[in-house]
């Protein structure tokens, strides 16, 4: 019996056809609709994080007794659009460019946004000293998922094809994981991951135009 293949995955051989578009791309479920949508998104991420943050400084600033139940809410939309967006950008990478090399930190990367949203939840907590030990293990994480973006945009400039924004989207996953791996240059990390949604989206956008005429 034949095994049934995972529909994200895009065959060894992509075939372009007339359109000059790959096989693996027209034949994938990335309509013109999703990646356009992937791309609003995107940008409504910038506000959205914008928010977050605002939300848990008030939350923190005030024991934990203001705002909490808003913080929870917006970093659990937060949570799921990231892992969304991130499910999309790879198949975008396989049946579009061929690419699978960064499999492995999209898998990490979204299993790093499950762990933040389980320490978002305990530091909801009333009790002081939890609130306090899980901020400090949040900063202490920083470190490693700043080496994660970094090879991870690595990766990505590896992708030989010139498409808007990839590169500019490849940079600021870069220089924003050296700032979180430095930790105290957070902020700086923090304004260019805001960042880089704007190319993020940009790429969606291309693609939904692409799909638009498959």
């Amino acid at each position: 019996m034949t095994e049934d293949k995972n529909p994200y995955e895009a065959p060894e051989s992509n075939v372009v056809n007339n359109s000059g578009l790959p096989e693996a791309f027209i034949a994938s479920n990335l309509s013109s609709k999703k990646l356009f949508w992937a791309g609003c998104l995107s940008l409504a991420m910038i506000v959205i994080d914008v928010g977050t943050y605002i939300l848990s400084f008030i939350s923190n600033a005030s024991g934990g007794e203001s705002y909490t139940f808003e913080y929870i809410i917006c970093s659990l939309i937060t949570v799921g659009a990231s892992i969304y967006l991130l499910t999309i950008f790879k198949c975008l990478l396989q049946t579009r460019f061929n690419f699978f090399d960064a499999n492995k930190y999209i898998t990490l990367l979204i299993a790093i946004n499950i762990i933040s949203l389980v320490l978002i939840m305990l530091s909801a907590s009333g009790n002081e000293s939890v609130r306090n030990t899980i901020g400090i293990t949040y900063f202490l994480f920083l470190c490693p998922i700043g080496v994660i973006a970094t090879l991870f945009g690595i990766k990505l400039l590896k992708i030989p094809a010139q498409y808007p924004g990839l590169k500019f989207y490849a940079w600021s996953n870069i220089v924003a994981g050296i700032c979180y791996a430095v930790i105290i240059l957070y902020m700086a990390g923090f304004l260019v991951g805001l960042l880089a949604n704007i190319p993020f989206a940009l790429m969606m956008f291309t693609a939904s135009a692409e799909a638009e005429r498959r």
